[in-house]
């Protein structure tokens, strides 16, 4: 559902946004440490934590569900997801120690406390594929391993679509006899 998910992000990222709005006017998130950003986006989610912890609920049920397979598949898991997903593999890939590849999906530097993650524990595990004019990559701050891509059109909506990166990906990789995909649509 696009509005449960719409609430989730606003869950796990309002403090970040918050304080990156307000950075346009007094550039806070430029002028401090990342670790003092980090601090004040944990103690302004401590109200949010006190009265509900729905963001945990996302993030909590996929680390428990990638947990319970790890030995299955021998400790060889890879966690993927666009957008929301992305921010949700990172965690769980964080939380976990496996990698998690995240696609035009928010930062999670400044929310890291909030997350009880550590900078390593990013840094280690994330690899993100930014698409250039996607404004959900602008939220919190990229860790870990940036990829930027171009973006084939000046929309913002195109721009943060998986597609966009799928046919960014297929025409510079140049997938020789592989099918081709149809791009057409995204100018």
């Amino acid at each position: 559902n696009r509005m449960t998910d719409l609430m989730q992000d606003a869950d796990l990222y309002t403090e970040a946004a918050t304080l990156q709005f307000f950075s346009l006017f007094v550039p806070i998130t430029l002028l401090l440490p990342l670790d003092i950003v980090a601090e004040i986006v944990y103690y302004a989610s401590i109200v949010e934590r006190m009265f509900h912890n729905t963001a945990h609920y996302y993030y909590d049920t996929l680390t428990k569900h990638i947990e319970a397979k790890l030995d299955f598949y021998d400790g060889r898991v890879l966690v993927v997801g666009h957008s929301l997903g992305g921010s949700i593999a990172k965690i769980a890939g964080a939380t976990l120690n496996i990698r998690a590849f995240a696609f035009n999906s928010p930062g999670l530097l400044f929310s890291r406390r909030k997350f009880n993650l550590d900078r390593d524990q990013i840094d280690s595990t994330a690899v993100n594929v930014a698409m250039r004019n996607d404004i959900v990559s602008e939220i919190d701050r990229l860790g870990g391993t940036i990829h930027h891509v171009d973006c084939p059109s000046d929309s913002l909506i195109t721009c943060h679509r998986i597609t966009s990166v799928a046919c960014e990906f297929h025409d510079k990789c140049k997938f020789a006899g592989r099918q081709q995909l149809d791009c057409s649509n995204l100018t």
